[in-house]
């Protein structure tokens, strides 16, 4: 702001998608603080013009973003029999915290069923084949690698659910293959040549798509995000949107939450 002083009276919005359903509200929630704190005591150079914020198929209430919403749009889509999706819910399958065996067959149904499916895309495409995992054009080495403790490791090509959506998998119980396709991103920016572009120092850590330390060590907040909307409400603008292909945050699940606020109505669904 110091760099671009013409840009301080801008308006602000914050946007984000999928698991910026928790880190976009919580910001907006720290900069609103931080506002009020600097209205009242006169004292900052920049106040950011926050209008708003934006998210995307985002995390927000687990009670709602969660393996059970997983569940209801693999079977709307035809993914699953009938009968597995009967005997899930009489058996309150996604309540367990150590499944019965009667859930861990049906759980292993749901797996078989959606083995072929990327989680983040119901109709695009899986990727697992050795054919779409070859060197990228970026690099002239065939593998990415990252630092492990005193190893290097050869860097995972692509990911599964259990990386990026670790709360479908609070079981270890794997619903999706590998299907995220991250070689070409990976050796992009691990390049020398990128990195110097960027402005990234040689000695920096490698780049990759998901960090170990980092998941291993984050303290999940259990209520999510759903409580900045209802403690913020009115002070902001808020849009919230939803793709319908998405089987990881669902728009089944989005609806529900929103339904669940009761809020008055002031346009009708359309």
């Amino acid at each position: 702001m110091a760099k671009f002083p013409e840009l301080q009276k801008n308006d602000l919005y914050i946007s984000g998608e999928s698991y910026a359903g928790i880190y976009v509200p919580r910001l907006v929630e720290r900069l609103d603080w931080y506002i009020g704190n600097c209205t009242q005591s006169q004292q900052c150079d920049y106040v950011p013009n926050l209008k708003g914020w934006i998210v995307g198929n985002g995390v927000t209430d687990y009670n709602y973003d969660n393996e059970d919403q997983y569940i209801e749009m693999a079977y709307w889509y035809g993914i699953i029999a009938t009968p597995t999706y009967n005997g899930l819910k009489e058996n309150k399958c996604t309540d367990e915290i150590i499944p019965s065996q009667i859930c861990n067959d049906l759980f292993s149904e749901v797996a078989n069923a959606t083995k072929n499916i990327n989680v983040y895309d119901a109709f695009g495409k899986c990727y697992k084949n050795p054919s779409d995992l070859q060197p990228s054009p970026y690099s002239s080495k065939p593998h990415a690698f990252y630092r492990s403790g005193n190893e290097v490791t050869l860097g995972k090509r692509y990911y599964t659910a259990a990386d990026y959506t670790p709360f479908l998998n609070k079981r270890n119980i794997k619903l999706t293959p590998p299907c995220v396709y991250s070689k070409a991103i990976i050796d992009y920016l691990n390049n020398a040549t990128v990195k110097q572009q960027l402005h990234i120092l040689p000695q920096s850590s490698t780049w990759d798509l998901c960090n170990a330390e980092i998941n291993q060590n984050y303290d999940r907040n259990p209520a999510g995000s759903v409580d900045v909307y209802v403690n913020l409400r009115g002070k902001y603008r808020v849009l919230k949107y939803s793709g319908d292909t998405d089987m990881a945050v669902t728009s089944y699940g989005t609806r529900a939450w929103i339904e669940n606020l009761n809020w008055p109505v002031s346009k009708q669904w359309k």
